[in-house]
């Protein structure tokens, strides 16, 4: 009777945990039965199938170690469920399907952040799918892993209903048989959240990312392409806008920005490292890309960067990413413009990477061991915009004319502040680059990460850095630093160089701004020792460091006040006396003198103390 009380207080403890959410489930494909309670690692599930089938919202699901698969149990495709998290559990999870068609996918649409993460999946034609008709909004897939496939991760978003959002992050792709790592496609609405992140896509694969929009799908700046490693494949990443849709009116956008992304086409010669295409539909459809590139690097493809249009004769395709900060590298070519049919009405239908006088940026990329850095094929007078790049030598056009003045310097040239003032930590010290350098850093609103500054030869951390504007003017905050001259190294990721002197010294008028106002003279006795005691004693803990800050921060405009009135400069005189009496003290006196002043500071103090007491 008590063994059967208990187990009926357990079921309704699950069940009331079930309901309210936030319940655990385990599942064990070894050593797990569907016929128990699934609460904990002893009586764990066999199968996934069945756990989604006990699992509600926020609920998570944690899969034990071992390989489910058909054998074991699973029935394919595993539909994952609105808002309940998967997590691998203590190594591996393999999830085998044996060559099934599709792994995974969503049995609803997911309309609250859930995560799936930890899993192995291997062996289908699609291990997880976002198929077309879903809503997803704050899907998160990291840290799994993804084998044998013809298409690793495949989001098909068709839906306009709301803005949609997922992201794929920290997972790997290996051993995949041809075909496509990651494929995003959106054919209406909007993606705008999420993204592909911090990915390594490794295996033997046709393509490692391909995003398409097409219809009057757009996707937009917040799903970020960003620090993804893909490498030994035909194609790094492709984006393509396709007009289509039965509307001429219909645009097809994707301004997604590509973010220190690295590519490597180490498989040989041929392939694209990153393809930007925009074509018309048959109607005459719109189509743009406007992915800001910023940061990547792409080795040895066939091609580096191709920027492809194809207009109709009424209609409007366009390539016009801003292109910055790039590394690229190669023996063939490194970047490609094509135009078919472009449109005469404007003046822009041609690729190119923003810069152009029309609006955009585009600059201070390297190009290195090219045959060809720039190669068009254009049918159009227009010029495209490339200016401010590092070029190692290589042709810089063939068939056509690429605006590429002025190519910069290697090693960096600049020019950096003077001085800044010793002993302050956060002095900031400017670098401006002359017209033919630039410093490969941050653009507003960017990412930092990409230049190394080293002061004296110990690399400064990345916050100390920013550029307010994109490569001409960079700012280094510096540690507190002693009087001399200090030296600035900037190593640019393509490699260029330079070395900038600056001094760290004390200014005679800007040191004891109220002292010297209160007695008119920087150099009287005074001010020397008050400039003595901050030097001598302030300078050498944090408390004094701190005044000293605020010091040079409130000083200038007390100063000024002080200096237009005779009274108040004399009123300061006498203010000043006591810190002017201590100073000399502390910095001029012997100790025999220090010693009879303390004693005589006692003294009187006594005398105080005995007078209010008696």
């Amino acid at each position: 009777m008590i063994q059967r009380a208990l187990a009926i207080l357990l079921v309704i403890a699950g069940s009331a945990g079930s309901l309210s959410g936030q319940f655990a489930w385990y599942v064990d494909p070894v050593n797990g039965d569907d016929g128990d309670t699934g609460w904990n690692e002893n009586d764990a599930f066999k199968t996934l199938t069945h756990a989604l089938t006990r699992a509600t919202i926020t609920d998570t699901i944690f899969c034990m170690p071992g390989t489910y698969s058909a054998a074991s149990g699973e029935t394919f495709p595993i539909r994952v469920k609105n808002r309940v998290s998967l997590s691998g559990l203590g190594g591996a999870a393999v999830f085998d399907g044996n060559g099934a068609g599709v792994l995974f996918d969503l049995g609803a649409n997911v309309t609250e952040p859930m995560t799936v993460s930890g899993l192995t999946f291997t062996d289908a034609t699609t291990l997880f799918s976002i198929q077309a008709g879903r809503t997803v909004t704050g899907l998160l897939v990291q840290g799994c892993t993804f084998g044998d496939c013809t298409t690793g991760f495949a989001a098909e978003c068709s839906t306009n209903a709301v803005d949609q959002d997922f992201e794929l992050n920290a997972c790997t792709f290996a051993a995949l048989a041809g075909g496509t790592a990651v494929r995003v496609s959106v054919s209406d609405g909007k993606l705008e959240g999420g993204g592909l992140i911090s990915n390594k896509i490794l295996g033997d694969y046709a393509t490692g990312i391909e995003v398409n929009a097409s219809d009057d799908a757009v996707i937009g700046t917040g799903f970020r392409i960003e620090r993804n490693r893909v490498a030994g494949c035909d194609d790094g990443i492709l984006l393509t806008a396709a007009g289509s849709g039965g509307n001429g009116l219909n645009v097809a956008t994707i301004e997604a920005p590509l973010i220190a992304n690295s590519l490597d086409g180490s498989r040989g010669a041929g392939g694209v490292g990153l393809g930007l295409t925009a074509e018309t539909g048959g109607l005459g459809e719109n189509a743009l890309v406007a992915s800001a590139v910023s940061f990547c690097e792409i080795a040895d493809f066939g091609v580096a960067v191709r920027a492809s249009v194809d207009n109709d004769s009424n209609n409007l395709a366009d390539v016009t990413s801003d292109f910055y900060g790039n590394v690229l590298r190669g023996d063939q070519t490194g970047v490609q413009l094509e135009a078919a049919q472009p449109n005469p009405q404007n003046r822009n239908a041609d690729p190119n990477f923003g810069g152009h006088p029309d609006g955009g940026f585009s600059g201070l990329n390297t190009f290195l061991g090219f045959a060809t850095d720039f190669d068009l094929t254009i049918a159009q007078s227009a010029d495209p915009y490339a200016c401010c790049c590092w070029f190692d030598g290589a042709p810089v056009s063939q068939e056509g004319t690429v605006l590429t003045n002025p190519v910069m310097n290697d090693p960096l040239e600049a020019a950096a502040q003077d001085s800044v003032r010793p002993g302050f930590e956060g002095e900031v010290v400017t670098l401006l680059a002359d017209g033919r350098s630039g410093f490969v850093d941050a653009p507003v609103g960017g990412p930092t990460g990409q230049i190394t500054v080293s002061l004296d030869g110990v690399e400064l951390p990345q916050d100390a850095l920013s550029a307010p504007q994109p490569g001409d003017r960079l700012e280094v905050t510096l540690p507190s630093l002693d009087s001399g001259t200090h030296v600035l190294t900037v190593a640019n990721p393509g490699g260029q160089l330079g070395q900038f002197e600056f001094l760290a010294e004390a200014s005679e008028d800007d040191s004891c701004f109220v002292a010297t106002a209160a007695h008119g003279d920087a150099g009287a006795p005074e001010v020397l020792a008050l400039r003595g005691l901050r030097d001598e004693y302030l300078k050498g803990n944090a408390a004094g460091r701190g005044f000293i800050r605020w010091y040079y921060r409130e000083g200038p405009a007390a100063a000024a006040w002080i200096s237009e009135r005779p009274w108040a400069r004399a009123g300061a005189r006498l203010a000043l006396q006591p810190a002017v009496l201590a100073a000399r003290a502390l910095t001029q006196w012997n100790p025999g003198q220090r010693f009879a002043f303390a004693v005589a500071l006692l003294g009187g103090a006594f005398a105080l103390l005995r007078r209010r007491f008696v």
